[in-house]
């Protein structure tokens, strides 16, 4: 009888370390061979209520989503974009401006980038404003485009890096709803059809992958910076910090709304990180966890 307790009990503990272990591997198990980032830079969520976007209605359909995720203050673009690949708030990565300030160099704190490429994987950067440059930490991407252009031309950029490299890792930013909200007016009809011409760029992209056979081995997440109203961003107030996020790839939940309430600008890098299957060091202080994690 005493015999079988002790057989019963080292049984158990087998059992319970085997769970543990299979738990601890399944949440660094990559999901995917690559991913790609997408920022429609000022895209609010009730924008693509309005906008014809069959790709991007698509891709909602195929991913988990959310329709209230958040911003971060300040509600800028390039606070927001640091906030996006350090995983963590602007207070702590420091950039608090605005603009291309040569003056401040690049980003301090660790970043997805740096992360990835100290486990050899590769990293590319496409950006439509000169104000990324302060995202070039050196010997941490590989590729960097800037294309202040038409989005076509962004695209086409975007499609000959992606099919002749082939990145584990490319963040894309489209300027246009941004560049025409601050002209015009955030949900003008002008800023719908600049919409409409990132959800064909979109499309774009979404085609080159099937013609790669990438789709079953890439994520890809869509997502933004802030939303805006008039002709501003300024305040964090809610149509101003709130943002649509959806992540689509071969581990991801199919049309399933996310109902986590923090969700946000934040959540990206570890996302990224988790699903190329990447422990992140301690040391890098993210302070958010994957927005996927089961």
């Amino acid at each position: 009888m005493i015999c079988h307790m002790k057989i019963s009990k080292f049984a158990l503990y087998f059992f319970i370390l085997s769970i543990s272990l299979s738990l601890q591997a399944k949440k660094y198990f990559a999901s995917s061979e690559n991913v790609v980032l997408i920022s429609l830079d000022g895209l609010r969520p009730d924008a693509l209520e309005k906008a014809k976007t069959p790709n991007i209605n698509k891709f909602k359909l195929e991913s988990a989503f959310s329709l209230t995720a958040q911003a971060v203050a300040p509600t800028w673009t390039l606070p927001n974009h640091t906030t996006m690949v350090t995983g963590v708030q602007p207070l702590w990565h420091g950039v608090l401006w605005n603009s291309y300030i040569p003056s401040f160099g690049t980003v301090t704190v660790p970043t997805i980038f740096e992360l990835l490429k100290s486990k050899n994987m590769s990293t590319a950067l496409i950006a439509g404003k000169e104000k990324f440059k302060h995202l070039l930490k050196p010997n941490t991407i590989d590729d960097f485009v800037l294309n202040k252009g038409k989005q076509k031309v962004l695209m086409d950029e975007a499609l000959d890096l992606y099919k002749n490299k082939l990145p584990n890792f490319l963040f894309l930013h489209m300027r246009h709803p941004d560049s025409v909200g601050h002209s015009i007016g955030w949900m003008s009809p002008e800023q719908i059809k600049a919409i409409e011409e990132c959800d064909v760029q979109i499309g774009r992209f979404l085609e080159l992958l099937e013609k790669l056979k990438m789709t079953d081995k890439t994520t890809i997440i869509l997502t933004s910076d802030h939303g805006g109203s008039g002709k501003q961003h300024t305040f964090p107030n809610l149509v101003n910090s709130t943002i649509p996020w959806m992540a689509k790839g071969p581990a991801v939940k199919r049309n399933f709304a996310l109902l986590q309430n923090n969700i946000s600008t934040v959540s990206n890098a570890p996302t990224v990180a988790y699903l190329l299957g990447i422990k992140v060091p301690t040391s890098y202080k993210w302070q958010a966890e994957s927005v996927l994690l089961d």
